[in-house]
């Protein structure tokens, strides 16, 4: 199996470029193979309460870590040529994207694929697939809104919804379900 890497953003406001976090999770073979998180200095210091009250991070946990900009070479290894999955990825490869422009960064290939709509698809017996419902459902404890443990979260859902099918392949998890890989 190619190696696919799940991510997550948290953001320090509504802007796409306030990225405050982000976690990388490498997965092979269906298991975690590689784990990074970082904390990010985002363009302004301004933190919505409400995100602070989601994700516990604030302007003074991250005012003197590294800058996306910053970061990018240790970043882009992981991302470029690789399938990536994140979790609602909409909102995860928007922020990739707006900072990719913001800090016009060079655009890496990518292609990704919603965890959230794979969830929904396999295990439509769920009322709801938020992901601290779908570890509950896959008796895992983790840290809703840190974003390793959120990257993490989506690996453990693309492995279990594979292993429950038999499938050993993550492309063709995807293609089971009729799924969309999307091009970045």
């Amino acid at each position: 199996m190619q190696k696919c890497v799940g991510i997550d953003f948290e953001a320090a406001n509504c802007e796409q470029t306030s990225a405050c976090s982000l976690g990388l999770v490498v997965l092979e073979n269906f298991e975690i193979v590689e784990s990074r998180y970082w904390l990010i200095k985002p363009p302004t210091s301004y933190f919505k309460p409400e995100f602070i009250d989601i994700h516990g991070l604030s302007w003074a946990d991250v005012k003197d870590s590294p800058t996306f900009e910053e970061i990018w070479e240790e970043i882009e290894p992981y991302l470029s040529g690789r399938l990536l999955f994140a979790h609602n990825a909409g909102f995860d490869i928007a922020v990739l994207r707006a900072l990719i422009k913001f800090y016009k960064l060079p655009y890496p290939k990518i292609t990704y694929f919603d965890t959230l709509l794979l969830s929904k698809v396999a295990w439509k017996h769920l009322p709801r697939h938020k992901l601290n419902v779908l570890a509950e459902y896959m008796g895992k404890e983790f840290q809703h809104h840190n974003a390793l443990e959120d990257a993490k979260m989506c690996a453990n859902i693309v492995s279990k919804i594979a292993s429950e099918n038999q499938i050993t392949d993550v492309k063709a998890l995807v293609r089971h379900y009729n799924l969309k890989i999307k091009r970045f």
